[in-house]
């Protein structure tokens, strides 16, 4: 098979000059990847009306994904986000950061075309406390603060799905693979 990708990416980074210890960024990404020729196998379960073609002279049944997304290649992609830091006397600083990620829809897999994740948002911060020349730092962390149940691959489960290739054929289950839910975590770094 072959693919094409092409696309284009700003990222900016900003330190106001009025707000001493305060960063601001964000990036922008544009993605077109999809397949130019790519003779793929029949998922589980696959009809002849849904693609899956029979050629007797391959091994395999066969489904063409010309044009097809590329799996995990989301159109659109970005996060905007900040960190302050700033003293809080005695040779201590506190600092706070913030990011915004977001993804437009993808496919989740090579070989499933209609199996996709819908475009998501997530939230990140953290709040930290330490020395200022970096001996130690305590940080409570936060991922994914809004809990958004994103999934990042597909397959066919074992033993579901039948008759693939044929009219009659009815669709495997799928097992997916997910990035964890909202997590946070206590985080003490000590630099001897």
């Amino acid at each position: 098979g072959d693919m094409r990708t092409t696309g284009a990416e700003v990222q900016v980074t900003w330190a106001p000059e009025n707000v001493e210890g305060l960063t601001l960024n964000a990036a922008l990404a544009y993605n077109d990847s999809h397949y130019t020729r790519f003779l793929a196998p029949c998922s589980g379960g696959q009809s002849i009306s849904e693609g899956c073609n029979v050629d007797l002279n391959l091994p395999l049944k066969k489904q063409d994904l010309a044009g097809a997304p590329r799996n995990l290649a989301p159109k659109w992609a970005g996060n905007m986000g900040f960190n302050y830091e700033m003293p809080f006397g005695n040779g201590f600083v506190w600092g706070l950061s913030g990011n915004m990620k977001f993804k437009s829809k993808y496919s989740l897999s090579e070989f499933i075309p209609d199996a996709t994740q819908k475009g998501y948002v997530q939230f990140d911060a953290a709040i930290r406390f330490g020395t200022e020349d970096g001996r130690w730092t305590f940080a409570v962390i936060g991922k994914n603060l809004t809990n958004e149940y994103v999934l990042v691959g597909v397959r066919d489960a074992a033993s579901t799905g039948g008759n693939t290739g044929t009219n009659n054929a009815f669709r495997s289950d799928l097992t997916g693979y997910s990035l964890p839910p909202r997590t946070v975590k206590f985080e003490l770094t000590y630099r001897y």
